[in-house]
């Protein structure tokens, strides 16, 4: 199963979503790859789904074969693969395929759910995957909430609280965000995965002050000592989106883009601006997020300044 939320914050979207398979007929043998369950099919329309792949996957080969549509082609699409799904299911609701379409409109957010053979149109939040992992991430979020964080931090805050939690099976691996941005495009709204760094440094590191007044750089810890970190780089494309996973200490990324592949792209023996060039140059898929220089220090990337300047 999986877990996806959505909510509408200030007349912006904000989704979550996990990466992990848990149907054995679908899983890939890596679990680092799984698939990406919120798919930017346009800087306008956004695809989020739930159950068996298959279904999921036979919709997205049919939108993109078809080119150039409206949204009532796409609802249409996703519609009929519902049924299908349902039909196959055998009346396990767990096999069946349920989603959701976000779109644009007028620089504010429509959402359609299509689940059980209904279409639910101009939704303000709405969730799909585990019952058990959803009613854990509201009593998260509603907790959050409660004290001083905001309700954009307290979403996320409290999916990332069921991703990482050990005992709910049906949920893990990668947490991904999709947002509203008004930044990357000038003078329009588009919908743009959230770029993030995450970082753990387990083993103490020891700081030595030998002058006053003098700044000392905080080392990031090594692989021997059980340091562990991600960078979640995104696409800047208007014709290719995707999301990159790149390991800063493991020297490998994994890059999800349906566009290129239906299946995550695994590339190993690379740091973090080789990966970002790898992509560039093999893709013409251009990133931007945070990537690891050495022992103490991240840098912000963006490959469509940094390939010239190299």
């Amino acid at each position: 199963m999986t877990l996806i939320v959505g909510r509408i914050i200030d007349d912006r979207l904000f989704i979550e979503s996990d990466t992990k398979i848990t149907d054995r007929s679908e899983a890939k043998s890596d679990p680092l790859v799984g698939t990406l369950k919120i798919i930017i099919l346009h800087p306008f329309i956004a695809l989020t789904f739930a159950g068996k792949v298959y279904f999921a996957e036979k919709a997205l080969k049919e939108i993109y074969s078809r080119g150039r549509l409206q949204i009532q082609d796409i609802i249409e699409i996703l519609a009929s693969n519902n049924k299908e799904s349902i039909i196959a299911s055998d009346g396990n609701p767990d096999k069946e395929t349920d989603f959701v379409l976000a779109v644009i409109e007028n620089k504010k957010p429509r959402i359609f759910k299509i689940s059980n053979g209904i279409i639910e149109p101009n939704l303000q939040t709405f969730w799909l995957g585990d019952k058990l992992a959803f009613s854990s991430f509201q009593r998260n979020y509603h907790a959050l909430k409660k004290g001083d964080a905001s309700e954009v931090d307290s979403l996320r805050n409290a999916f990332k609280s069921v991703v990482d939690d050990e005992s709910m099976d049906t949920v893990g691996n990668f947490q991904v965000e999709v947002h509203m941005d008004e930044k990357i495009c000038p003078n329009e709204i588009v919908f743009l995965y959230t770029n993030k760094t995450e970082i753990s440094i387990v083993e103490p590191q020891p700081i030595h002050l030998k002058e006053a007044n003098k700044y000392y750089t905080i080392p990031l810890g090594t692989t021997a000592g059980g340091a562990y970190g991600i960078s979640y780089l995104v696409s800047v494309s208007p014709n290719l989106h995707g999301v990159a996973l790149h390991f800063l200490y493991g020297n490998f990324g994994v890059l999800f883009c349906p566009q290129i592949s239906l299946k995550g792209i695994k590339i190993k023996d690379v740091n973090g601006k080789e990966f970002v060039s790898e992509l560039k140059d093999k893709y013409n898929l251009p990133m931007q997020g945070l990537v690891k220089l050495d022992e103490s220090a991240i840098q912000f990337v963006d490959t469509r300044d940094i390939i010239s300047k190299n």
